[in-house]
């Protein structure tokens, strides 16, 4: 059965939303072909604007990943910076990641950016990325039901240990 998966994307400018499209088209050839993702996009102007605002606090704070696609020469709006400080409150400590991607410029600057998005991702309780990784473990399902059949699943790892216990060292006197 194939999971789901809740993305959610705030671009600067139309340019950081192509780069952001490239990479939301990657994740589905890469990981969820024929299986489901929402994509939610919010530009930093809707976030100024309180009644979208509130809809994509709503929307990011459920999201599996979150998508930063900011420019490097200036800091974030203010009404953006609030938002995230809402954002990441609201969240609480569900898994996920964050994606920084960044337009070039100074190394100073995306450093800095890179720096700022990690440790907002850090405070969320998420992984920080800066692009889309090789391999994307699937998330653990949170019921009680899932990880009590998780815990008595014997796997052949555990069935060698269990039946094979190692031999104690030989002892040299």
């Amino acid at each position: 059965m194939k999971t789901g998966c809740s993305v959610t994307v705030v671009y600067e400018d139309e340019g950081r939303r192509l780069e952001a499209m490239q990479l939301c088209d990657r994740l589905v050839e890469r990981f969820w072909a024929g299986g489901e993702l929402e994509v939610n996009w919010w530009s930093f102007e809707e976030l100024g604007a309180p009644q979208t605002a509130e809809e994509a606090l709503k929307k990011a704070s459920q999201a599996d990943v979150v998508v930063f696609a900011v420019c490097s020469e200036a800091g974030l709006p203010l009404e953006v910076s609030h938002w995230i400080e809402r954002w990441v409150a609201q969240r609480g400590s569900r898994e996920g990641m964050l994606v920084g991607l960044l337009a070039p410029g100074a190394s100073g600057e995306v450093a800095e950016r890179h720096l700022h998005l990690r440790k907002i991702a850090h405070r969320g309780g998420m992984d920080y990325l800066t692009g889309l990784p090789e391999y994307v473990a699937h998330h653990i399902p949170d019921s009680v039901e899932s990880c009590h059949e998780r815990a008595h699943r014997v796997t052949n790892v555990l069935d060698e240990i269990l039946h094979h216990p190692p031999r104690p060292p030989h002892l040299v006197s």
